[in-house]
């Protein structure tokens, strides 16, 4: 985390939660240097990356399905 104070993001925001990085990028992601491969080589990590919509989707999914 250390490693990320480095950076200066302008307006875009993180934070890390229970080993999870969220980030607010107001610009669009593709105007970030936030990507998968940032990430892994500053935090040390395998990362992937997923929208809100996706997750919303996502957990959607998961409270329809039956096991």
């Amino acid at each position: 985390m250390n490693e990320l104070k480095k950076y200066d993001f302008k307006k875009e925001e993180w934070s890390i939660y229970q080993n999870i990085l969220y980030f607010y990028l107001p610009d669009g992601r593709s105007k970030s240097i936030w990507n998968n491969t940032f990430a892994e080589k500053k935090l040390k990590v395998i990362a992937t990356g997923r929208n809100r919509n996706t997750i919303t989707i996502v957990l959607n999914l998961a409270k329809n399905t039956k096991i």
